[in-house]
């Protein structure tokens, strides 16, 4: 009988992002019997500014901002990056995806949206236009919420806004909030702490919603190269798990597509179009974008395949699934 707590007996799995982020993954996949095969293929440096532009664009977050993190390395260097924690009230937070989530609030963030599909267009999906709604208490459609916490009037029916709504300046965009006795301005910027390198949707779908947009740099990501040993470790695993569309371009570079093992765990669905675009299948994807839920989805695979022939089943070391 299938004993969950061997479910990867004997399947070698090649993990490819940076070694010391890897333990976690590999401690998972070892706990259910795989032998994990770390083979970092990337490295995460300081933006080349050495991060000025961040901590200066975390220094300016003010009341009705949100912060945006796309990844768990953009989460640990937005919250190093801030002048205090926890940040100012009703800053809010946006994660994209449960492991960045996870990650913030470890780093002492509080994440008050978390998108249903964890890629950018989900994000755009569920964000509120600026300036929000002000009667409604929530912050999108879906995911992860929580009141939106703007001031109210003393009557609490809500937020009384100027007839413009928000004015465009070169600074930053504001609405005019009446509480109590005087006004108070209310911010309405994003700042967008991810990846040196990324894709433009994110930055424009948020400008037209009406934020204005701090596209800052959190990281780099730098390829590395693998030796001659760590070729043949890659050529000899039974299964790769890709946890970022980097670690897909990096290992890529340096190794034929042939090479790269058959069985393709991807931890989420940008993840899963890159690995398409660059000419491999991708065998199962984690349904709960975690490495615990690549785990889970890798098991799950496997135990669907025994006691299938090896010919209906993605390995291509020669392993069978044990009983």
């Amino acid at each position: 009988m299938h004993n969950p707590r061997s479910c990867l007996a004997g399947l070698r799995v090649l993990i490819c992002r940076p070694f010391d982020q890897a333990k976690q993954l590999a401690q998972e996949l070892e706990a259910v019997g795989a032998e994990a095969v770390r083979v970092p293929v990337i490295a995460i440096a300081d933006p080349e500014d050495g991060g000025v532009a961040l901590r200066e664009a975390m220094r300016s977050l003010a009341e009705g901002d949100w912060l945006v993190l796309t990844s768990r390395n953009g989460a640990v260097r937005a919250a190093a990056a801030a002048p205090q924690l926890p940040l100012p009230e009703r800053v809010r937070v946006a994660a994209i995806g449960p492991g960045t989530a996870q990650q913030a609030t470890a780093a002492g963030l509080t994440v008050d949206l978390i998108p249903k599909r964890s890629v950018a267009e989900g994000l755009l999906d569920e964000f509120p236009s600026c300036p929000p709604d002000a009667t409604s208490g929530s912050v999108g459609d879906g995911g992860t919420r929580r009141p939106r916490p703007y001031p109210t009037d003393l009557a609490g029916s809500g937020l009384i806004v100027g007839g413009s709504g928000f004015k465009e300046g070169a600074g930053s965009n504001a609405s005019s909030v009446m509480s109590g006795d005087g006004a108070v301005s209310v911010s309405s910027k994003v700042v967008l702490a991810r990846a040196a390198v990324a894709r433009a949707a994110l930055p424009e779908g948020l400008r037209a919603l009406g934020w204005e947009v701090v596209d800052v740099p959190a990281y780099r990501t730098l390829g590395v190269l693998l030796t001659a040993e760590q070729h043949l470790e890659v050529a000899n695993a039974d299964a790769v798990v890709f946890t970022s569309s980097s670690t897909v371009k990096h290992l890529l570079t340096q190794m034929d597509v042939s090479a790269i093992p058959k069985l393709v765990v991807s931890i989420g669905p940008a993840t899963t179009i890159t690995v398409l675009k660059h000419g491999l299948q991708v065998t199962v994807q984690a349904t709960e974008h975690t490495t615990q839920g690549v785990v889970e989805a890798l098991c799950s695979h496997v135990s669907s395949c025994w006691p299938s022939v090896m010919s209906s089943c993605s390995f291509s070391g020669g392993q069978h699934p044990p009983s």
